[in-house]
């Protein structure tokens, strides 16, 4: 077994050490479960991949059209109001947001059926809706680019 260095030869408080403890801990645990294999009960109930994929199917259903940006910047073209301005960029971040979502649910189904590689984020998200299991070392970008859609 390795010597263990002790915070205080770093100049730290000792409590770094238990919260280092406590990181490495959760961390152990966290890939051991991620190891477990995740078999439903056996009966003629749904599996846990035909519940994701009905419940992202059901969301994109939901999900609003894109608002018609071309149609409101006609509409606002003779005031050119910054109130106006503001509200077509949001209309450009809304849209480029659903487009996103729209995207993401349909390659989630894609990855479930096994027609395309599930990304480490389709993965999340299938998790999350799975066992509502979310790693918070992993913070997706949010930041979208308004003229292509994409993160």
């Amino acid at each position: 077994m390795l010597p263990i260095d002790h915070p205080e030869a770093f100049g730290q408080h000792p409590n770094a050490d238990i919260s280092s403890q406590i990181q490495e801990t959760r961390l152990f645990f966290g890939t051991l479960l991620s190891l477990v294999p995740q078999v439903t009960s056996g009966g003629a109930g749904e599996s846990r991949e035909d519940k994701v994929l009905e419940l992202a199917r059901n969301i994109y259903k939901q999900l609003p059209e894109n608002i018609d940006y071309e149609a409101t910047a006609k509409l606002m073209q003779q005031d050119p109001n910054p109130l106006n301005v503001v509200l077509l960029q949001e209309i450009e971040r809304y849209n480029a947001l659903l487009n996103l979502i729209r995207s993401n649910l349909t390659d989630l189904d894609k990855g479930i059926q096994g027609l395309v590689v599930m990304s480490s984020d389709l993965e999340q998200i299938f998790l999350v809706r799975v066992a509502g299991r979310h790693s918070d070392r992993h913070k997706p970008d949010t930041k979208i680019d308004t003229k292509t859609g994409v993160q």
